[in-house]
């Protein structure tokens, strides 16, 4: 450091007395910035007191913005622009981080940053209100830059021919040390295989980002969540391996299929239902206690219970992440090797084609068809479900239905059940064609506590501020409107001629029961989930699992014909009932035959040859 001290000094003695006060206001710009921002955005993500707790990370996430700003110095022409514009976008960050923890109860990852290009659909999900005074901030930071970068142009002389590129190297020099020293000094904490790093007081915590933002400080969380998007190779991953897997699961699907009804021979329409933040409020009333006209906020899903296949999804999320839950449901595979990658945005839309459950379905003569009550390029699911095999993908701007419920911002549960049921006629007045639809709705989506202005139902619960209890409020509104549209739709289906089943899930709880987690875990991340048709009406426990079980549980339930996946799947589940990104915070699961056979062929699907889809595992025909 000393060295590179002298030979800066060196350098600006051998300029003029006016070239030296610029590059020394330049570097104390630069100086003074990086420590003063990093407060900055531990001020504006709510945690100031992060640089007296962990000194030497505050360190490590100063340096890190040094580099940053030097590499804005140089793509903005001066260190003083630079500097404001990174100072803007701290600013803007902690509005972005701040209102994502309010909704979630998460930070800004680094895949949520393409959302700062696509705000338009985030519109109505997020409390705007402190958004003007954001820009009046960031306009004052921008400010001086622009002063400062205005005056330097005026006093500037015009240049002679030859002397552009004397200015034009330094910029790309600036950002070529910038760029390559965030690079190498990120390297250890983006490393797929470097953990803890007691240097810098860094602790790998990829199970808890709440606590991982807490404990390193945002730079370094922000950081250590660019590690690959991916699995690290298993042991005894080859080709021979993955054959030897294939073939035993393909000779048990052999065996079992032999006594399964023929899906692509029956008369049955399948609908999976992901009913977005829906869970079971009357389930820990005790916890968060509430009025009303009624004892119930959902009646009819209690109804349900009483005379279905019932039981509880344990979600990958708290409070979001809707697409990874969507992920496992639909796929098979699970988050837990993914740690915090959002597959549908970063890793599907590279692949020609991926397993699911519409693939499966569409194999067996069924019209499979996507429905999402919201844009269609959201998680950019218009490009990811036609990957996974399904015949047809709509978003809302292509229903029919799109009435809204009460307060809701959003098209109501009622419509999107309505659009269903279009699709399901359909099928039956075209040749009778059996249809599988997959929906996922959006009634229940925040933002809590500024979509109704009276509400039925009142919270209770102790220790709550007022917009807390409003939020709730909202909440329970909306979740008693979803489940009144729930039993008509499941009355709707009861009086159909056609074989009909409906699996059902809540993606993930709501961010407004946070007093869950000092109670149970357990109750933070179980949403309801169930198997209903019109033909079949017993009462059974389908216990607590992750719903990368789903679709295998439907096919159990069903008695039907299943692809060699579902039976490899079907083994886990035994195992470990219990398999996505939350669970194992501390323990990792058991090690067993099946789990390491699940593992092998993930891996080989996710990030290898893909030798597994090849020898037919999927494939519902070749068994």
């Amino acid at each position: 450091m000393g060295i590179l001290v002298k030979r800066f000094f060196r350098f600006v003695r051998g300029y003029a007395a006016r070239h030296r006060i610029y590059l020394i206001a330049s570097a104390a710009c630069l100086l003074a910035g990086a420590p003063a921002l990093h407060l900055l955005l531990q001020a504006q993500i709510g945690m100031p007191a992060f640089r007296a707790a962990h000194p030497l990370l505050f360190v490590y996430g100063t340096w890190v913005l040094l580099l940053i700003l030097i590499a804005a110095a140089g793509v903005c022409g001066n260190a003083f622009l630079g500097t404001s514009v990174v100072a803007a976008c701290i600013c803007l960050l902690g509005f972005a981080d701040r209102t994502k923890y309010a909704v979630r109860m998460e930070h800004v990852f680094p895949d949520d940053l393409v959302w700062f290009f696509r705000a338009d659909q985030l519109a109505g999900m997020y409390d705007a209100s402190d958004l003007p005074q954001t820009f009046l901030l960031m306009a004052a930071l921008l400010a001086p830059g622009i002063v400062v970068t205005v005056i330097l142009h005026r006093r500037a002389k015009r240049l002679r021919a030859g002397r552009a590129a004397a200015r034009i190297i330094p910029r790309l020099a600036a950002v070529a040390v910038g760029v390559g020293l965030i690079i190498v000094v990120t390297a250890p904490i983006r490393s797929a295989y470097l953990g803890s790093i007691s240097a810098i007081d860094y602790e790998y915590i990829a199970w808890n980002q709440s606590w991982n933002f807490e404990r390193n400080g945002y730079i370094a969380a922000f950081i250590s969540n660019l590690k690959h998007a991916g699995m690290e190779e298993p042991e005894g991953y080859d080709e021979e391996a993955i054959a030897a897997i294939v073939s035993k699961y393909k000779a048990k699907a052999e065996e079992e299929n032999a006594a399964r009804i023929d899906l692509a021979a029956e008369d049955v329409d399948v609908v999976f239902v992901m009913n977005e933040s829906f869970s079971d409020p009357d389930r820990f009333k005790d916890v968060y206690p509430f009025t009303g006209p009624v004892m119930q906020l959902v009646p009819n899903l209690h109804l349900v219970e009483s005379k279905a296949a019932y039981g509880h999804c344990y979600s990958p999320r708290y409070g979001g992440g809707t697409a990874n839950i969507e992920f496992e449901a639909l796929t098979g595979f699970s988050t837990y090797f993914l740690g915090w990658a959002y597959p549908f945005q970063s890793m599907l839309p590279d692949m020609d084609s991926f397993p699911s459950v519409g693939a499966t379905l569409s194999d067996a003569g069924y019209t499979a068809v996507g429905l999402h009550a919201y844009g269609a390029t959201m998680y950019r699911r218009n490009t990811v479900y036609p990957l996974m095999g399904y015949d047809e993908f709509h978003g809302v701007d292509e229903f029919a239905h799109t009435a809204h419920e009460g307060g809701s911002q959003y098209v109501s549960d009622r419509s999107s059940y309505a659009e269903v049921e279009d699709y399901l006629e359909r099928g039956a007045q075209d040749g009778d064609r059996n249809v599988f639809v997959t929906l996922v709705t959006m009634e229940n989506h925040p933002q809590y506590g500024s979509q109704y202005d009276e509400h039925e139902f009142l919270s209770q619960v102790e220790d709550a501020t007022y917009q807390e209890r409003l939020k709730i409020a909202d909440y329970m509104s909306l979740i008693h409107s979803s489940d009144a549209a729930l039993g008509e739709f499941l009355r709707w289906v009861d009086a159909r001629e056609k074989r009909t089943v409906v699996v059902f899930w809540g993606d993930h709880l709501p961010g407004v029961y946070d007093g869950l987690f000092k109670v149970s875990e357990d109750l933070a991340y179980e949403t309801p989930f169930f198997i209903y048709s019109n033909f079949k009406q017993e009462k059974e426990s389908l216990g607590s699992v992750s719903p990368n079980y789903i679709t295998p549980m439907f096919f159990d339930w069903l008695g039907a014909r299943m692809t060699p996946w579902d039976y490899l799947l079907d083994e886990v589940r035994d195992d470990v009932p219990v398999l996505t990104a939350p669970y194992w915070s501390e323990d990792p699961p058991p090690e067993t035959e099946a789990y390491l056979d699940y593992r092998l062929i993930q891996y080989d699907v996710m990030e290898g040859e893909g030798w597994s889809r090849e020898l037919g595992l999927f494939n519902l025909g070749d068994v």
